[in-house]
């Protein structure tokens, strides 16, 4: 078997794998995941009318994602799995792509899969691919470039490279208009090819000229997009304050929640990176160490959350994924509760700090930068076409950050570099191939993220079973509160138009009613904030049971693969609110 079909083959393995993992977690409801009821919408109403209308909600430009959803939205009537599942097939792509990738970079037939598979069945990939949101197809042109970059590098003519590079270019403008920051690929990406490749005059001439022509693009995209009405604009620099003070609290909260976004990435590649420890303990079987150091990341994040804060941001693993196993983990968090307090945040900057340098420290004892500057060495091509990129990625993840928006799904744009890395060095200086223990660590991180995803979408078919028992009942969708996901969609549907709270060129305010409890901050109901036309009698969920009262529906109970495994989504009265109960 030839070396090109076996590749292909992998590649294929990786993906069933994936899908096999897709199916028994089951991600099938009739209801949102997270926000994108905002861009199912935008999809819908271009299904219908064929054109671009946005809500008030997103900041996504979502370009190619719209006319690709609408399309299955087409084949297969509204729903919104028909959404959902258009980014199945983006997702698969991916993943094939990204092991192609692998072995590109000359990572090992099996290093390679493991590699795919972390990415594949990590506990935001998985998720990610089963709702409509841009994270994955920009994560897809992300991928998509690297690859067409690796091939014009690789290519022996000048016009082969010139296709290449022109190929990457392009995909990469109409690939980042799903969500903006993959526009890394042409504007960082491509420009650093040119430069290994500045020894050819011809392609070095080239990735000038695609460079500037990509910056064009993308200017007038977002010339384009900024006087589109109801997109969400968020400035690039903070509002900024003249005390001392001020900037003292900006730069350590600021640094903080970077620092999160960092021990995310970990989390998610801990099965590549756990085997570097392996290292520090030759005298300890290797099984029972890295077995023991998966668990780590997990238990470090609920150690992490106290009355104080939060370290680790919310978002795919905190809530979508409902690891309430933790004792102490709360179920929603607040978008503005990421900060720690300042003794911690202090402590673990002066950790990472510290471990950075020691590492830069090992590596320049080991030799192992030697040769990297090379343009022909294999380490050189690794480093111009994944360090600037990364870095770049990490300095528009602050730019968020400084709005407070810290989500730990932001980091998956920089997964590939960080795989292609610890792979790529282990290879070359740790010698062979990874150890049986980091298929075993895998596994251990692909059931954690398919028992999440089930959990989180059987939650979501019960919720849908109690709303439909009020809906029966005769009660309006403006007053039910069934959460971010079942809110916005309402709100949309009803209102033409959600509130995003970060949304500068917003004027209005928009005010809580008098009676409503969802303002209260113990009763965590912040998805009411953006949704005026809701007034709710009815709260279905699991939220604190002093800001509501039982009513007359019965609760919906349901299996959940992680504990507490029998769950229960309960129907509450709004206190103060009459309730009629069910119709006769």
């Amino acid at each position: 078997m030839s070396e090109r079909i076996r590749d292909l083959r992998n590649g294929v393995f990786c993906c069933l794998v994936f899908l096999g993992c897709w199916l028994l977690a089951w991600p099938v409801a009739n209801m949102a995941y997270g926000d994108d009821w905002s861009y199912i919408e935008t999809a819908r109403v271009f299904a219908q009318t064929g054109h671009i209308v946005y809500n008030g909600w997103g900041a996504p430009m979502l370009g190619w994602m719209i006319p690709w959803g609408a399309l299955f939205i087409k084949l297969f009537g509204f729903s919104f799995m028909a959404a959902h599942l258009s980014i199945l097939p983006v997702a698969l792509a991916t993943l094939l792509l990204f092991h192609a990738l692998l072995r590109r970079f000359a990572i090992g037939p099996r290093d390679a899969v493991i590699g795919a598979l972390t990415l594949g069945l990590s506990p935001l990939f998985l998720p990610l691919s089963a709702g409509f949101l841009s994270d994955m197809p920009g994560l897809f042109a992300i991928v998509l470039c690297m690859y067409l970059c690796q091939r014009a590098l690789a290519a022996t003519t000048d016009r082969a490279a010139m296709g290449w590079l022109a190929a990457a270019a392009a995909t990469n403008v109409i690939g980042g208009t799903a969500r903006q920051v993959a526009w890394l690929g042409v504007l960082v990406m491509v420009p650093c090819t040119g430069w290994l490749l500045r020894r050819r005059p011809r392609l070095l001439v080239t990735a000038l000229v695609l460079w500037v022509a990509g910056i064009g693009s993308v200017y007038y995209c977002m010339q384009w997009l900024a006087r589109q009405p109801h997109i969400v604009k968020v400035s690039i620099l903070p509002r900024t304050q003249s005390s001392f003070v001020w900037w003292v609290a900006f730069l350590i909260r600021t640094t903080s929640r970077m620092e999160s976004l960092g021990l995310c990435l970990l989390l998610f590649t801990f099965p590549i990176f756990a085997i570097w420890l392996r290292e520090f303990g030759r005298k300890i079987s290797d099984y029972v160490v890295l077995v023991a150091l998966g668990l780590f990341p997990l238990l470090a994040a609920k150690q992490m959350m106290g009355a104080n804060g939060e370290i680790w941001p919310p978002n795919t693993l905190l809530s979508e994924l409902s690891l309430r196993m933790l004792p102490t983990w709360d179920y929603q968090l607040s978008l503005h509760k990421t900060l720690a307090p300042v003794p911690v945040q202090i402590l673990i900057s002066m950790l990472l700090l510290a471990a950075f340098f020691g590492l830069v420290t090992f590596l320049r004892k080991k030799g192992w930068t030697a040769g990297w500057w090379r343009d022909d060495s294999p380490g050189s091509q690794m480093f111009w076409l994944l360090v600037p990129f990364s870095l770049s990625y990490f300095a528009l993840l602050m730019t968020l950050v400084w709005h407070g928006m810290t989500y730990d799904k932001y980091v998956i744009g920089v997964m590939p570099p960080a795989i292609v890395i610890g792979l790529w060095l282990y290879e070359r200086y740790m010698g062979g191939v990874l150890p049986r223990a980091a298929t075993y660590l895998l596994i251990f991180y692909a059931a954690i993220s398919v028992a999440g995803v089930h959990t989180w979408f059987a939650s979501r078919r019960a919720m849908v079973a109690a709303i439909g028992e009020l809906r029966k009942a005769g009660v309006p969708r403006t007053e039910i509160d069934g959460g971010l996901e079942y809110n916005g969609w309402t709100q949309v549907r009803n209102g033409g138009q959600a509130y995003n709270p970060y949304n500068r060129a917003v004027t209005r305010t928009f005010q809580p009613p008098a009676d409503s409890p969802a303002y209260n901050p113990q009763c965590d109901a912040w998805s009411l904030l953006v949704d005026s036309d809701v007034r709710p009698i009815y709260e279905v969920g699991n939220r604190e049971k002093q800001c509501y009262a039982p009513s007359k529906f019965p609760a919906v109970h349901y299996t959940a693969w992680l504990p507490p495994f029998d769950r229960v989504v309960e129907v509450q009265r709004v206190v103060g609110r009459q309730d009629p109960g069910p119709e006769k």
